[in-house]
């Protein structure tokens, strides 16, 4: 299974290099981007003319992002969802501190929306920061989470939700390890479903195998 896993790893890292173009290429897709705000647009720019390297874009992988949202309409029964994670993700209620066992889970693999399937946070990024529910330092991609004020119980709160279900899963918050980035995605176990790396060969999810290349390394 290791050599099954490393094989598969390079299969995905090589269609990851073969997106790659030069920056000048990179520079003219951020000068005809309609989204990016001025201001983010001027930022990257400016960081692009200091660069000298390649510039990595997943422009070849084969369609990773068919996650699709899930009707609503009796989800709970159509899903075989149980009670709790229906509370959490749909009525927005917190399950109890210590109460899930993805809480401890040192496994390697993909945590992604129990409804959806969508990615959402990789076991490279867990950490136990000791407050009783799963604890990240950042989403798997900067786009795969949703933030929204939260001013529910008389607190100020980030709320995150899953960008295709807008399922509930958490708040996120700035006591993070400083080292990764300062935050602490704060998230409910009864929102997630854990997908182990060797299930990820030859699935819908293999092109997120990359992002193990410390696991893979060592497996060496």
């Amino acid at each position: 299974m290791k050599n099954k896993i490393e094989e598969s790893y390079n299969k995905c890292l090589n269609l990851f290099k073969e997106g790659k173009r030069d920056t000048e290429e990179y520079r003219k897709e951020l000068i005809a981007n309609t989204w990016l705000s001025a201001s983010t647009k001027k930022i990257t720019l400016e960081k692009l003319d200091k660069m000298n390297i390649q510039v990595g874009k997943p422009s070849n992988l084969p369609p990773t992002y068919q996650f699709k949202k899930i009707n609503l309409d009796n989800i709970k029964g159509h899903l075989n969802l149980d009670n709790l994670s229906y509370k959490v993700m749909i009525e927005k209620y917190t399950e109890k501190p210590y109460s899930s066992e993805i809480y401890l889970k040192n496994d390697v693999g993909l945590y992604v929306d129990k409804i959806s399937k969508e990615v959402l946070f990789s076991s490279e990024d867990k950490y136990d920061s000791g407050c009783g529910w799963p604890s990240f330092t950042k989403g798997i991609t900067t786009d795969c989470i949703n933030y929204t004020n939260d001013y529910s119980h008389n607190l100020n709160r980030i709320e995150t939700t899953s960008n295709i279900q807008n399922s509930h899963l958490g708040h996120v918050f700035n006591d993070g390890p400083k080292n990764k980035g300062g935050l602490r995605y704060c998230i409910n176990g009864a929102s997630l479903a854990f997908i182990p790396i060797d299930k990820l060969i030859d699935s819908e999810y293999e092109n997120f195998l990359p992002y193990f290349k410390s696991y893979v390394n060592s497996q060496k």
